[in-house]
């Protein structure tokens, strides 16, 4: 028995359906890949703008006070919170631990670890850069003031703490 000619057309739409079925679904899964690529990629460039902000904030507070307290308003700021200088704290800012776990941060969160004067910022999820500390990954900075109040050479640095370079 022969098939007739509407029953070749159902066959053939049947499978080109399904290629087509098929061809969207992988140009979906590579979509969504990409998706989560630029979103890391998006969390830690916030991330980076937020740093350079803290810096700038933290030159200007470091020249208010060399005008208003002079030298030991200047050490004040070695080791303390550069959220303090925002006007307002970065997206996902959890505040001040006293007692920190990293593991408390989710993903794309910052916490201030209190007695260490540390500012923890826990990474997304796949995502190393240079300098990162492990388990869970995340970019850890500090304030560290030096020069001498005679020599006119102070200065602020909001430095990444490297995880050789604890204190």
């Amino acid at each position: 028995m022969t098939a007739t000619h509407s029953q070749r057309l159902t066959w053939r739409w049947k499978i080109e359906t399904a290629i087509v079925v098929m061809l969207v679904g992988v140009f979906a899964a590579l979509v969504a890949d990409r998706y989560q690529a630029y979103r890391r990629l998006a969390e830690v460039t916030r991330m980076q703008l937020d740093v350079s902000t803290m810096r700038s904030a933290l030159g200007i507070a470091l020249a208010e006070r060399a005008v208003r307290g002079g030298w030991p308003a200047m050490r004040a700021l070695d080791g303390s919170n550069p959220v303090r200088l925002l006007l307002n704290p970065p997206a996902g800012y959890r505040g001040r631990f006293t007692h920190f776990n990293p593991a408390a941060l989710a993903p794309d969160e910052w916490g201030f670890d209190g007695p260490r004067g540390w500012l923890v910022y826990r990474l997304p999820s796949g995502v190393t850069l240079p300098g990162s500390w492990p388990d869970p990954p995340r970019q850890v900075f500090r304030i560290v003031v030096s020069g001498s109040p005679t020599g006119g050479n102070a200065r602020a640095e909001l430095i990444l703490v490297r995880p050789r370079m604890q204190r």
